[in-house]
Formats: C-alpha cells, sequence, structure tokens
C-alpha cells in the first residue's frame, strides 16, 4: 500500500468539509491542488467521489 502525503490528505479533507458546506467553488479549489500533486499517480477513492 501506497503512503499518502500529509498535504493531500489535508485537501481532501478539506474539500469534504466544504462540500458539506454546500461551497462548491472552494471544494474545486481544494480539489485541483490534490489533482496538480497527483500528476500520474491513482487517485484514491476518496478523491475520486469528490470530483464527480
Amino acid at each position: 500500500m501506497v503512503a499518502i502525503p500529509t498535504y493531500r490528505k489535508e485537501n481532501v479533507y478539506k474539500a469534504k468539509l466544504v462540500e458539506q458546506a454546500e461551497r462548491y467553488k472552494e471544494m474545486v479549489e481544494f480539489i485541483e491542488k490534490v489533482f496538480v500533486v497527483v500528476d500520474n499517480e491513482q487517485l484514491i477513492i476518496e478523491e475520486r467521489n469528490l470530483q464527480g
């Protein structure tokens, strides 16, 4: 199993929080940060669920 960097976890966590508050524009900003870092790595389930 691959260890997920802390900053990546933090951005996913923040994206979930703002999604619950229905602040979708901010959610997109956090998810974009994850995607920029991920590059060619595989997304985890939580990250995939947030993009759609």
